[in-house]
């Protein structure tokens, strides 16, 4: 293969190499998928279309594939191959968020055939590409809102001056716009994208990552997932799913005492950092919060947990909780349904009450 001589968008466009490297014997055709993936991160190649997606993937099959010979891998080399791969899968961009989540599904297409011990490795750096395409999306929409509304502002002293002027040579561009409108339609479909889809996709991966089984990684990234609906999106029912998913992906699939510990302190912490939610809808998920709190195994984290957990019914406003992490900027932006910042001193002294009580009983 002309690795060493051409660059790597120059070997994908090589359709007939795929089936060549397929008349290899098993091992060497691993080895020279390898190369490939191997010449795309070091030659900082940007995979940007549908058809160079195709073909990376099928130059790289052996990689992705479930194969006989799986059972005889060390598990390290198994793990040093995908890493290879989840780091190519950040080499697989577009310049736009519909085409970059068309590119994503394809590579999901063909990651999914690769079976648990490649999806642990793959599938986070997957949904990760997801999310920051996500944040893309929703950045451009808000900038778009933006300049739209002073757009307007601005042009509208002088849209009543150029209203008659239009008016009398709108007719017959009119009549070659409604010829080319389908055309343009059919062109831009294949890009049109919206948050909620984009999310709901996400959870589809999250939940497919649980699977694997990787609990505490897919309620990583079913929290990161939450915030994301929530603070970027504005989209309350979606952020409240993925809280649901992921108490559900709590109860029933993390059984270590110790990463239960981990994963309610992610939960708390994710779950204060939202406000889109409203009070019946945080109400329902701060009391799910505080009774796992109560049912850990030792005291002293059940203490710490309550008292966690108490911070849930007292808020920071939006921008004074950014400065400690975030951009200002960030925090400033309009997110649609955002709610004002809880603040209910009644139930933070509910909440170091229940811990006095653990307190208590472990003295005795």
């Amino acid at each position: 293969m002309p690795l060493s001589s051409r660059d790597a968008v120059t070997v994908l466009s090589l359709d007939q190499y795929p089936p060549l490297m397929g008349l290899l014997s098993g091992r060497t055709h691993k080895d020279m998928a390898l190369k490939v993936v191997q010449a795309v991160l070091a030659q900082g190649m940007c995979v940007c279309s549908l058809d160079s997606v195709e073909m990376l993937f099928r130059f790289i099959a052996p990689l992705v594939h479930e194969g006989e010979d799986d059972e005889d891998m060390d598990e390290e080399d198994m793990e040093e191959e995908q890493v290879m791969v989840a780091r190519m899968l950040h080499q697989l961009t577009a310049p736009t968020p519909g085409l970059q989540f068309a590119i994503l599904r394809a590579a999901r297409a063909h990651l999914e055939l690769g079976g648990p011990a490649r999806l642990k490795h793959t599938y986070p750096a997957l949904a990760f590409c997801g999310l920051k395409a996500l944040r893309r999306l929703t950045a451009t929409q808000q900038q778009q809102q933006q300049s739209g509304t002073a757009a307007d502002t601005a042009d509208a002293p002088a849209a009543d001056a150029e209203d008659a002027a239009k008016e009398a040579e709108s007719a017959a561009p009119a009549a070659t716009a409604a010829t080319d409108a389908p055309a343009a339609a059919a062109d831009g479909s294949a890009d049109v994208v919206d948050a909620e889809s984009s999310l709901q996709w996400l959870l589809e991966v999250a939940l497919q990552l649980a699977e694997v089984p990787a609990p505490m990684q897919a309620l990583r990234l079913l929290l990161v997932c939450a915030h994301v609906s929530s603070e970027e999106a504005g989209l309350e029912m979606l952020a409240y799913e993925f809280f649901e998913q992921a108490f559900a992906l709590y109860e029933e699939s993390v059984a270590d005492s110790r990463q239960k510990v981990t994963a309610l302190q992610a939960i708390v912490g994710t779950l204060h950092r939202c406000y889109v939610f409203s009070a019946d809808n945080r109400d329902a998920l701060t009391q799910s919060v505080t009774s796992y709190a109560a049912k850990l195994l030792k005291r002293a984290d059940q203490c710490r947990a309550a008292c966690a957990a108490s911070h849930l019914a007292w808020q920071e406003p939006p921008s004074a909780a950014a400065a400690g992490g975030e951009p200002a900027a960030g925090a400033a932006r309009a997110v649609p349904g955002c709610q004002p910042p809880v603040r209910d001193a009644q139930k933070v002294m509910a909440g170091l009450k229940r811990a006095l009580k653990v307190v208590a009983a472990a003295k005795q």
